[in-house]
């Protein structure tokens, strides 16, 4: 994992635990600031407008990963993992390196998507 990536984790975890502010609001509030931060991102017009923004929008995500760790007792690993299989599943040309086209890479995603819809009405 990328060095700068670590340090934004780990002060992340720090922050969770000992920001006032995060710890009295939870996913709900979360999710209302990102959409937010995806509005500033929107409106950016600048080069340095649009990288702090976009800055916003990355770190405001994973806050909502962190707090959504702790409303649900849900692990963040397990969250990351459960992206990767859902990758692995509608996206497995990227992890065999394989050039598609977008129209082939839509309907492999279309695909995937119908098959787990239909394993999760068998589910129920």
């Amino acid at each position: 994992m990328d060095k700068e990536l670590r340090k934004v984790i780990f002060y992340m975890e720090k922050e969770m635990r000992l920001c006032p502010w995060l710890k009295s609001i939870d996913s709900r509030e979360m999710i209302r600031r990102l959409r937010m931060e995806i509005r500033e991102l929107e409106n950016a017009k600048t080069k340095k407008e649009i990288m702090d923004e976009a800055g916003d929008v990355a770190l405001t995500a994973m806050k909502l990963i962190f707090m959504i760790s702790r409303e649900h007792k849900i692990s963040k690993r397990k969250i990351i993992s459960n992206y990767h299989e859902k990758m692995k599943r509608r996206k497995p040309f990227v992890l065999k390196g394989r050039k598609v086209s977008l129209e082939e890479s839509k309907r492999i995603w279309a695909e995937a998507k119908r098959h787990e819809k239909k394993g999760k009405s068998k589910n129920k």
